[in-house]
């Protein structure tokens, strides 16, 4: 029966819902599940993405927890940064992301502060002693807990606008000088789509967040390493436990354990 039930749930489309808008990282990342995942399900059903941005995947996280069917014919890409947002308390987070189903990551990764080269900024000491708008994808994102804890616990000034749906509506945004920096962007998100901007010098990185820095910035400070007190670094680790799970794929709670298992 309970095989049956699963098959027979299988052969419903199944949608992906995107906590960002279109064409950016995490929309890839569900493109690139769609193309893959139906084949190690019954009957290889259809995959639909849907997009459905705002504060930086919580409206998104909000529809699964509590409006998705929860028949394994809806699953989410979300930001893995909905996680510290439940803890902190924020009370646009109405889940509790341990009842979620946590299917996995497409990687882990290291975050980056990034700065548009034009702006000037070349290092955080130059961030300290001048204005820096950081365009945001809203509260709930590291797009604006980053630079918000670099500006508290470093003394930088950067101006958090917050209102894009994506890194994609960030990207002319940046080259626009709309904004001067994009602060918690993914390296792997940045290498595939606008690595040009790295070797051409049009970026400047000031920053990591991570466990540990990645090799391929080892002149680049970490943020962990910049702070002086225990109990920041402690934070500093729970702050960037998204970059362990950088590209989750998760399910509405309460599902039956053998679609979850499926």
């Amino acid at each position: 029966v309970m095989a049956s039930t699963a098959v027979a749930q299988a052969k419903k489309p199944v949608t992906i819902i995107v906590g960002f808008g279109s064409g950016g990282a995490y929309y890839m990342t569900a493109l690139l599940v769609s193309q893959y995942m139906p084949k190690y399900l019954p009957d290889n059903p259809k995959i639909i993405i849907k997009n459905m941005p705002g504060a930086g995947s919580i409206v998104a996280t909000n529809y699964l927890a509590n409006i998705a069917p929860r028949d394994g014919s809806v699953l989410g890409v979300i930001g893995a940064g909905i996680i510290t947002e439940a803890m902190f308390g924020n009370t646009k987070a109405k889940y509790d992301p341990r009842k979620l189903g946590w299917l996995g990551s497409m990687s882990s990764g290291v975050n980056l502060c990034t700065v548009w080269s034009e702006s000037g900024i070349k290092t955080i000491a130059d961030a300290t002693k001048k204005e820096v708008s950081a365009g945001s994808t809203g509260r709930g994102s590291r797009t604006y807990t980053y630079p918000l804890a670099m500006n508290l616990l470093l003394g930088t000034k950067f101006k958090i606008v917050s209102g894009y749906k994506g890194l994609n509506h960030l990207q002319p945004a940046l080259e626009k000088r709309e904004v001067d920096s994009v602060c918690g962007y993914a390296w792997e998100g940045l290498k595939a789509q606008k690595l040009a901007w790295v070797k051409d010098g049009k970026l400047n990185i000031i920053a990591q967040f991570a466990r540990k820095k990645s090799a391929e910035f080892p002149n680049v400070p970490l943020m962990r390493d910049l702070v002086k007190t225990e109990t920041q670094k402690q934070a500093l680790d729970l702050m960037v436990i998204d970059t362990l799970i950088a590209w989750p794929v998760v399910t509405p709670p309460g599902l039956p354990p053998e679609t979850l298992k499926m």
